[in-house]
């Protein structure tokens, strides 16, 4: 009965830590989408940017 009591409380440890990990696993992807959404948010503000600029140049040129 011991064994089983044992085993039982490895197996809770073991689910304990399975979650921790696959909440660390989703952390870490969520911060990987986020940081490519701030690169993406850069670049269409520089592209923006770029169109306002070539579209000022052409309209004094």
């Amino acid at each position: 009965m011991k064994r089983i009591e044992d085993l039982i409380e490895q197996l809770s440890l073991l689910e304990h830590i399975l979650e921790a990990r696959f909440i660390q696993e989703r952390s870490t992807q969520t911060q990987t989408v986020i940081d490519k959404g701030h690169r993406v948010g850069r670049a269409l503000k520089e592209t923006e940017q770029s169109i306002e600029w070539n579209i000022c140049s052409r309209k004094s040129g």
